[in-house]
């Protein structure tokens, strides 16, 4: 009986022995099997992504989309094409101006591109010809030429500054995004705050800009100061809501 005994217990140790040598190679010959989750590798995935995080708050549905705002102020917008330039992206609209002036409406039309990399938007708007003025509320752009208008991260908090010239004046913008919101169709929208001080021929010196972005619609809301020049006369004591230009996207 021991002698029964002693052996059962030999051969379990044996069996032991080998099947623990058995594991060991298993694991030698397999070396990507293992329980580590993978590397995620970065680089042009990543940055691909986030150009198209921006990309996608512009419309390319290619119908006209109409803005209307203070003093019959209007204009149309249509997307036209989409260029593809390597690590840049720009998508051109075409428009034109909807505001009872003028007699051809091809001498007021207009051309905005948005230039789209891994990091921001920039704001083109070229003019067929030279139409509206800083004195007059056929603004529809910024002062500041060329315009950053979104800058990655698109997080609350988000600041960057931009060097402009305006009227022969040298300038810093200073923007900043303000807000964010869920759309009612569980989109994503953004307000930026632009500002601009030490500026000549604005009321207290401050030049200031509101824009409101929402994915698949663009710019929804758009505001800003009003030059001094703006009023024949400068004896009207005037308030900074008197000097308050603004529009905003028709929405059917």
């Amino acid at each position: 009986m021991k002698k029964t005994k002693c052996f059962i217990v030999s051969l379990m140790i044996v069996l032991l022995i080998v099947f623990s040598a058995c594991t060991k190679d298993i694991q030698e010959n397999n070396p990507n099997e293992n329980t580590e989750s993978p590397k995620v590798e970065q680089g042009t995935k990543q940055e691909d992504t986030d150009q198209n995080i921006l990309l996608k708050i512009f419309p390319q549905d290619g119908e006209e989309h109409f803005y209307h705002g203070y003093a019959e102020f209007g204009y149309a917008l249509q997307y036209k094409d989409i260029i593809d330039q390597g690590n840049k992206k720009e998508i051109q609209y075409s428009g034109y101006m909807m505001d009872g002036e003028g007699d051809d409406p091809n001498d007021r039309a207009f051309t905005e591109t948005y230039m789209i990399d891994e990091e921001q938007v920039v704001s083109k708007i070229e003019k067929a010809k030279k139409f509206g003025t800083y004195e007059s509320l056929h603004l529809m752009d910024s002062i500041i030429e060329n315009q950053i208008i979104l800058k990655l991260p698109l997080e609350k908090g988000t600041v960057w500054e931009q060097e402009f010239t305006f009227k022969g004046q040298e300038l810093v913008a200073k923007s900043e995004i303000i807000d964010i919101y869920d759309t009612n169709d569980g989109k994503k929208g953004y307000k930026i705050q632009y500002n601009v001080e030490d500026i000549e021929g604005f009321l207290d010196n401050v030049y200031t800009e509101m824009r409101i972005y929402e994915e698949g619609k663009g710019l929804v809301e758009f505001e800003n100061k009003l030059p001094l020049s703006f009023y024949s006369s400068e004896e009207i004591d005037l308030d900074a809501e008197s000097y308050k230009f603004a529009y905003s996207l028709v929405e059917e």
